[in-house]
């Protein structure tokens, strides 16, 4: 699951206009490291981080937790 929620992020940070990772972490206050980790699913956020992440896009956390949409 940590390789799609980390693509996941990827896309909705590039959909809502923050070019790098860098210019995401200065608005969510997360460490750039953390964000590259998690997008490159190295790493599984906490749900207070995916909050945090998806708070700063104006998206709602749920959307990690909801069923793929049909092909």
């Amino acid at each position: 699951m940590s390789s799609a929620l980390g693509q996941m992020v990827a896309a909705a940070r590039r959909r809502a206009g923050y070019r790098t990772i860098y210019a995401f972490s200065q608005a969510t206050g997360i460490s750039s490291g953390q964000l590259s980790e998690i997008e490159r699913g190295v790493s599984s956020p906490s749900i207070a981080t995916l909050e945090r992440i998806f708070d700063t896009i104006g998206w709602s956390v749920k959307v990690v937790f909801l069923p793929p949409a049909p092909k």
